[in-house]
Parts: C-alpha cells; structure tokens; sequence
C-alpha cells in the first residue's frame, strides 16, 4: 500500500506492518518502519504493541485501542483519536500537535514532555472522513489546537508537556501530573483536576473557569491577569488570608509565592512569626512581596538582591545578611537587628502606591558596623536607629527620619543628603 492510499487498512493489514515495525526498531532483516500518513486506521487494535518512533501524521484512530502501546517518540500530528483508549500506554516526547483527542479513555498514560502545541491541518488531510478538517473542528481555521476535550485522563503523566493553547475543557484529569508543563493558554474551563499535580506549570493566559482544583498542587506556577480561576472549586477557599502555621515553612512560601504570581487568585499569602528561615535554604531569587514574618530568623543569609516589598518584618533577626542591591521599598523593618549586614546598592526608597508612598520603616532597628554604601534610604525612618560604625559612602539620606538616631563613628559626612 502507498503513503497516498487512503483506503481503511484492515486488522490483519495492521498485524503484519507492526510486526515489521518491532523488527526495523531491533535492527533485524526484513524490518520496516511504520510509516501511515493520511490512513483511515479507526476502531482497530493495536494492543500491546511497540510502535515507538512510527509515523502516523493525519490519520484517523477514531474508536481504536492502543491501550498498552509503546508510542514513543510517535508522530500523531493532526491525528483524529476521538472515543479511543489510551489506557496505560507511552506517548513519551511523541508529537501531538494539532491532534483531536476528544471523549478518549486516558488512564495511567505516559505523556511526560510530548508536545501539544497547536498544528496547522496539511492540505492532504482535508476531506478525508475522521480528519481534523473544518467539518470537525470548531473556527474553521487551518491552525488548530490539541483537543482532550471531554475525554478522561485520570492518573496520567503528563510532565514536561508543551500543550500551549491545548483545550481540556470538561476532561476528567483527576490525579494526573502536570509538572512543568507549558500550559499558556491551555482550557480548563469546567475539568475536573482534582489532586493534580501541576508544580511549576506556566499557566499564563490560561483559563480554568468552574474547573474543579480540590486538592490539587499549583505550587511554582507562573500565572498572570489574563489566567481566569472564576468559580473554580479549591478546598482552601474557606481558610482566612493568611495561613496560621501549621502547613510547612517550605509549603507556605510557595503558596505565597502563587498568591503573588497571581496576584491574589490562587494561593495564600504568609504570615508567620518566630520562623527560622535558614531552615528553608536559597530564597533570594523568590519574590517575597507583601511578606509578614515578624520575630523570624534571617541571620547569615544571602538575600542578595531579593524581592522583599511592602512586607512587615517587624522585629526579625538580619544580622550578618548580604542584602546587596535588594529591593526592599516600603517593608517595615521596625525593632530588627540588622547588624554587621551589607546593604551595598539596595533599594529602600518609597514604594509608590495607588498614589500614595509608603517609606520604608528602620524606626529603633539595630545596623551597627552595617555596609550601606551606595544605597537609597530616601525618606527612610531611622527614629531611633542604631548606625554606629556603619559604612555611610554615598549613601542617600534625602529626607530620610534622623530623629534620635545613633550615628556614632559612622562617615555620615560622605552621605548624600
């Protein structure tokens, strides 16, 4: 049979090209790769067998059974896989653009980094009976995107996956596992995604309206205003703002971190006190914005150039910290030990707000022996501060508080004021 015959191949057909399949993979005469473009191949089976790194592009699977396959490094594009089942089968790094995947049976399903990216349908597809065609995709354009749409993908692997713009809308993806997946515009709107898993997804764009997240981890996902959770299920919806301390320092911070990502729509934000944060390790690189962790620990950290904004950090320990060229405008660092710290370069300006300014606050802190050369301390409160023996070369103090402040054997002469 030639590459251009669209006829529907038979069971007996797909027997023999599988056989010669496995044989080309294990290098053994006689073999063949697989090689079905454009080929009706609906409701027969192929159960069981190793495909891997076969080529399928714009044929129909249409009610066909690859449950327990090996699909591996497979080429699917454009492929219409409507009401078959995948159950337990490998799709590892196979390639899925543009494929239509709806009312499929997906269970323990491997399709860690596959790419779902949107496809363009090949003009050879069109008319052709199960094709991603205009018939039956919605918009009628040639560009399409990866549809899951109604099918359930329970407990299945999809780590690593590029499923831009791909739409699982009204799937059932309970337990399966989303890590690091590219999701940008991907639809959830009304899934079912309970106890996923979708760590350090980009979920940019995205939609999950009435989607159900009970249980599920969006710890590390990057989201913006354009992402939509309106009337998603999540358990913690009934908690208050802020968490009381009984999950993890580690978990806290990165629901904070979503909460900030999102700006408020996933997630939680952190208030703590008396926190060792020492105990959680590299956080300088996290954006701590609107942080309240007050009595905690910080001495000896690198927090060098931390995002550290608008939080209350009232009374915390950051001695001995390299806080160089950090952002720390308008947090309160009230009451703090800060001694014996590097400031070199950091930012404790006003934050502006709503039209508003909101200065930082180093009312009675303690910055003995500190280095704050080069940094921005316009319209600081130091009422009351200890700088004794701190390194003051360049350092802006334009109306900075200086009321009651200890300036002991400090250079405040090479200050700019």
């Amino acid at each position: 049979m030639t590459e251009d015959d669209n006829s529907k191949l038979t069971q007996a057909q797909i027997d023999e090209i599988i056989k010669l399949h496995v044989k080309y993979n294990k290098g053994m005469p006689g073999g063949k790769r697989c090689v079905l473009q454009f080929k009706i191949l609906d409701k027969l089976s192929f159960h069981g067998a190793d495909l891997s790194g076969a080529d399928f592009a714009g044929s129909s699977f249409v009610g066909a059974d690859l449950t327990g396959c090996n699909f591996d490094h497979t080429n699917f594009y454009a492929c219409d896989m409507r009401e078959s089942n995948l159950t337990a089968a490998s799709f590892k790094r196979a390639d899925f653009r543009g494929a239509y995947i709806a009312n499929a049976t997906i269970n323990r399903t491997d399709f860690s980094s596959v790419d779902m990216r949107e496809g363009r349908l090949m003009e050879k597809a069109k008319g052709v009976r199960g094709q991603t065609s205009d018939m039956t995709r919605d918009g009628g354009e040639s560009i399409v995107s990866t549809s899951f749409q109604g099918s359930s993908i329970v407990n299945s692997n999809f780590k690593g996956v590029k499923a831009f713009s791909a739409d699982f809308s009204g799937a059932d993806m309970s337990g399966v596992s989303m890590i690091d997946a590219d999701l940008r515009q991907a639809n959830f709107n009304e899934t079912n995604l309970s106890k996923a898993d979708l760590t350090g997804s980009d979920l940019r764009a995205a939609t999950l309206e009435r989607s159900n997240l009970s249980g599920a981890n969006l710890e590390w996902v990057e989201t913006d205003k354009e992402t939509s959770f309106k009337d998603a299920i999540r358990q913690e919806d009934s908690h208050s703002e802020l968490y009381d301390g009984e999950r993890s320092l580690y978990d806290q911070l990165s629901d904070h971190i979503s909460f900030i990502n999102s700006a408020g729509k996933i997630g939680k934000r952190l208030g703590v006190k008396e926190k060792d944060f020492r105990e959680v390790g590299d956080i300088k690189k996290l954006p701590l914005t609107a942080l309240k962790a007050t009595q905690c620990n910080f001495s000896g950290m690198d927090l060098s150039r931390l995002q550290l904004q608008s939080s209350i950090l009232i009374g915390s320990d950051f001695s001995n910290c390299d806080l160089t060229a950090a952002d720390l405008r308008g947090s309160s660092f009230r009451h703090c030990n800060m001694s014996n710290s590097n400031f070199a370069h950091a930012n404790l300006k006003p934050l502006q707000f709503s039209g508003k300014q909101m200065p930082v606050s180093l009312e009675k802190a303690v910055l003995r022996e500190s280095n704050l050369t080069g940094a921005d301390l316009t319209g600081v409160n130091l009422a009351g501060a200890d700088l004794t023996g701190a390194d003051l070369t360049n350092t802006i103090l334009k109306d900075a508080i200086l009321t009651d402040t200890v300036l002991d054997k400090c250079n405040i002469d090479k200050a700019i004021r």
